[in-house]
């Protein structure tokens, strides 16, 4: 048990298996948490402020969240990958419950590569900032390590009841042949950030062949709602609104053909409108004959909530 108070030190997890409980009033650890050796770790009511690098940072093994915040966490210069809160990598199992995660000055959440998850529940992400140095490398990098929520390289997020705000350029963002499966999400007031062709933000992007579903969702307040490229899309009972776009589809979007697609019920009970242009879409060919405000039946595969 961690007493209150604010301990100046980073913690290094070893062989053993680890729990971090904090009493109350809540402790504050003003460094990181680092866990390289697939072990488990428990933590429990403790802030982590003003870690550089990273703040929690969880190689293979399990990590357990819960009553627990990760804040300002700082960036290594020359890093593009430094300033995230919770970076999960390995094959890392994650399970969080009503975390936050603030004012980090990279990325709030990372979850990559093959075989990484995690479980979220009753979470919030608030004014989260993107590095510098990704920023001005976001073509060089393939959209990595920008977004407030980044799933990448095949990482596997499932996230319910839960709220991004105030992110910096992009939102969330599922890329690189990853998944995701959204309940109760809100993402909103994303702001713009210019990556060397003028100023806009996105709430979700979903590309590069990954699954995103979204249900019982609200996105707002962005440059663009959602993007999908070249990637597949299931949207059930949500509202984007008071975006300049709404829906983007680039490229092949969700009709990408395969063998495999689940064509039914892929969008269904969405409201897409109060944008200023309520879908756009860019060299996706061939198009179905489409109701104006009706949005294409796409080929999606559905993503199981873990």
């Amino acid at each position: 048990h961690l007493a209150s108070g604010i301990y100046l030190e980073n913690v290094t997890v070893g062989t053993r298996p680890l729990q971090i409980l904090g009493n109350s009033p809540q402790p504050i650890l003003a460094g990181k948490i680092e866990n390289m050796l697939v072990t488990e770790l428990w933590i429990r009511n403790i802030e982590v402020r003003g870690a550089r690098g990273f703040g929690i940072l969880q190689h293979g093994g399990a990590l357990h969240l819960a009553d627990m915040s990760v804040t300002a966490t700082q960036i290594v210069p020359r890093n593009v990958a430094s300033g995230a809160g919770i970076l999960l990598e390995g094959g890392a199992r994650g399970n969080f419950q009503l975390i936050r995660l603030a004012q980090n000055f990279g990325q709030a959440l990372v979850v990559t590569g093959s075989g990484t998850q995690a479980k979220v529940s009753g979470s919030s992400f608030q004014a989260n900032q993107a590095n510098p140095l990704a920023t001005s490398q976001l073509l060089a990098n393939d959209g990595r390590y920008v977004a407030t929520i980044d799933v990448r390289d095949g990482g596997y997020l499932s996230m319910t009841q839960s709220i991004v705000e105030d992110a910096e350029g992009y939102g969330v963002a599922i890329n690189h042949d990853s998944k995701a499966f959204f309940d109760h999400l809100t993402v909103t007031n994303t702001k713009e950030l210019d990556f060397g062709h003028g100023p806009f933000s996105v709430n979700v992007l979903v590309s590069s062949h990954s699954d995103l579903e979204l249900q019982n969702f609200k996105i707002e307040h962005a440059t663009v709602g959602v993007i999908v490229s070249d990637a597949f899309f299931t949207a059930l009972d949500g509202n984007v609104s008071f975006n300049t776009i709404g829906l983007g589809f680039l490229g092949n979007a969700g009709r990408v053909e395969n063998p495999d697609y689940n064509e039914g019920n892929c969008i269904a009970r969405l409201t897409v409108s109060n944008n200023e242009t309520n879908y756009s879409f860019v060299d996706f060919l061939p198009l179905p004959s489409l109701d104006p405000v009706t949005p294409p039946v796409a080929y999606c595969h559905r993503v199981a909530p873990l």
